[in-house]
């Protein structure tokens, strides 16, 4: 009954967010009939492969948790392994892509809860790091630049540096273990190389910024001006998407933030289409990169 509950949720929360985002769209048809959609084909590829690019940094951010954790396998396996799972993101329960990254990797010989503790983590970095991007543009967004603010920011960020420090990280992990019925595990990451890693998700959430950007302008027109904002927007609505529970990857959820979001800075109606498009876009290259290290895995075996 629980499960059913739970299907019958998710499908009320996309039906609703897809009520309220095509009204909108209903309520503006006219001027998005007489809209000049002529896409910057240019603006497009460059979103595209800055896309992959960002898909081939995060494959190579669990990669280096996976080194530090003493796990020996090479990038091209770990960004394949990563590849082929990720779609498992799509099917409700949001554990699916885990599952399957512990299920080739233990065709390696490599222990389960090793990996699952590198997700973990590589989870726990890039939200953090989405984060960050977002407060980092928050002061934009709110178009303040006080004392207060500044000051929140300082606070927040100083919390985040504690509470990744591995004494305290590891309390967390292993309370998920606990609660798993897992058996803990040895933390034996340093402060730098969390740190490190973090502040690597955080680039490569900025690159994903400037794709998301460009994707934007080979549609709409938007200055230069606004890249970081961009930015923000489309990590923190990444975030939101991520943590709700009811909707797998955060189909509807994500669509309905980001669109929420970057009406301040394009028409709703447009800002609507932007964010369908950018799903689509994620989904391309998800599967280029698929068979790209599909490819290449196989090439080198």
């Amino acid at each position: 009954m629980n499960k059913k509950i739970k299907i019958l949720l998710q499908i009320l929360v996309i039906v609703t967010i897809l009520f309220f985002m095509g009204k909108q769209i209903a309520n503006s048809w006219q001027y998005l009939k007489d809209y000049d959609w002529n896409f910057n084909y240019f603006y497009l590829v460059i979103s595209f492969l800055l896309s992959l690019f960002y898909f081939a940094l995060i494959a190579f951010g669990w990669f280096l948790i996976l080194k530090k954790m003493n796990i020996k396998i090479n990038f091209v396996k770990a960004a394949n392994i990563r590849a082929a799972t990720q779609f498992g993101r799509y099917i409700p329960g949001k554990v699916w892509h885990i599952v399957g990254r512990t299920y080739y990797t233990n065709k390696l010989n490599i222990p389960s809860i090793k990996i699952l503790t590198s997700v973990g983590l590589e989870i726990a970095c890039s939200l953090i790091a989405a984060f960050i991007v977002f407060l980092f543009t928050l002061p934009f967004f709110l178009k303040h630049t006080n004392f207060e603010i500044f000051l929140f920011l300082f606070v927040v960020i100083s919390i985040i540096l504690v509470l990744i420090k591995p004494s305290i990280f590891s309390k967390f992990i292993n309370t998920g273990l606990r609660i798993l019925g897992k058996s803990e595990i040895e933390f034996n990451l340093k402060y730098k190389d969390i740190f490190l890693i973090i502040l690597w998700f955080t680039f490569s959430w900025f690159l994903n910024g400037v794709a998301f950007f460009m994707l934007i302008n080979s549609i709409y027109r938007v200055d230069l001006s606004i890249l970081l904002l961009i930015s923000g927007v489309y990590a923190i609505s990444w975030v939101i998407g991520f943590l709700s529970f009811l909707t797998p990857a955060g189909i509807g959820v994500r669509e309905g933030i980001l669109s929420g979001m970057l009406s301040f800075y394009v028409p709703p109606s447009i800002a609507i289409i932007i964010s369908f498009i950018a799903r689509v876009m994620i989904m391309l290259v998800e599967i280029t990169f698929f068979i790209m290290f599909t490819f290449i895995d196989k090439k080198k075996r």
